[in-house]
């Protein structure tokens, strides 16, 4: 049997940031004598997407005959009673259906919709109204939201006179910039008879 586990840092979190708590939690895995093998992929999320700020791990137990504990129900509440003591992460966990779109791990997706003039604000307070009640709902379990209103920004004023002066050009400046605090698409190439993306991003310290 397995079961997964989806880690959520708060928005903005850096892929090395988000590979840290990766990579104690799976350091917490693979001492459990029921678990045979962690499985690992950092930046990704099956509800989100690509997100540095996800991680999601594929968790193999070991054949019946080998386990301490039979239920992996019993080894999944271990596993979220201590992910739970990780200030700086959300935990979710979930079983694959034995009938794909049956089962506990199934679930349903309900869609908010801004009618009229309803701003970005009040939609917010709607979406943390309902999942307010939802969460003290007792049928229901793993409640997410793909809402992001938490995500840092930042504000550059650029000099536009002394970049104008040094013969730097404004969309220079912006790439720049966007591959310090992002990424920026090069090109594509070919390998394999597969088509790749090249991105470029300053490392960590940067």
């Amino acid at each position: 049997g397995y079961f997964t586990v989806e880690l959520e840092l708060p928005e903005g979190a850096t892929i090395e940031r988000t590979r840290e708590v990766t990579d104690r939690a799976m350091a917490y895995l693979m001492k459990d004598p029921d678990i045979e093998h962690v499985l690992n992929v950092t930046g990704s999320s099956p509800r989100v997407g690509s997100n540095p700020a996800h991680s999601q791990l594929t968790v193999i137990l070991k054949p019946w005959d080998e386990r301490e504990t039979q239920e992996i129900s019993e080894v999944m509440n271990r596993v979220r009673e201590e992910f739970s003591r990780y200030p700086e992460s959300k935990v979710y966990l979930s079983t694959p259906p034995v009938i794909p779109g049956l089962g506990q791990s199934g679930g349903f997706e309900m869609v908010l919709e801004a009618r009229s003039d309803m701003t970005y604000e009040q939609l917010q307070m709607a979406v943390d109204t309902l999942m307010y009640y939802a969460e003290r709902t007792p049928e229901l379990t793993g409640l997410s939201t793909s809402m992001q209103n938490d995500i840092p920004q930042l504000y550059y004023d650029v000099d536009r006179d002394k970049a104008q002066l040094l013969g730097v050009s404004m969309s220079d400046i912006f790439s720049t910039m966007k591959a310090f605090t992002g990424s920026v698409y090069i090109n594509d190439f070919n390998l394999f008879n597969r088509i790749y993306r090249v991105y470029i991003q300053a490392e960590a310290p940067y």
